[in-house]
């Protein structure tokens, strides 16, 4: 079934059928690919809670592990995470979503004031901007 969507990728009508296709890359650690399908998810239904948080999981996953990545690179990832875990809370703040958007929230706040960081949430945004 998978190699089906796989194939079809470009020809999906549903928002679900990209976040499942974007769970499938993250889940073989193809970051870029899964940030892909969660954007196309989002295009076709944007104020959606889910693939907000994901694609925001997708962006945090990738500063996290990606081994080649520059300092710069990382804290764009980051940024872009904040973005979308803010948004899925936004839509959804008395939900499961908005409990784990704002555990995750504070997860990459951990990650960018360790060392080698930038000291400040407010200070990555500026970096990144």
């Amino acid at each position: 079934m998978w190699e089906d969507i796989l194939r079809k990728k470009d020809d999906l009508e549903y928002p679900t059928q990209y976040v499942l296709l974007g769970q499938t890359y993250l889940l073989k650690g193809n970051f870029n690919k899964a940030i892909r399908a969660y954007q196309k998810a989002l295009r076709l239904e944007p104020e959606r809670p889910k693939a907000q948080l994901f694609l925001a999981n997708a962006w945090f996953k990738k500063a996290v592990n990606s081994r080649n990545a520059t300092k710069k690179e990382r804290e764009k990832c980051l940024y872009k995470a904040l973005v979308h875990y803010n948004k899925a809370n936004t839509l959804s703040p008395r939900s499961i979503i908005g409990e784990w958007a704002r555990k995750q929230i504070r997860e990459v706040d951990n990650s960018v004031t360790s060392p080698g960081h930038v000291k400040s949430l407010k200070e990555l945004s500026r970096t990144v901007k």
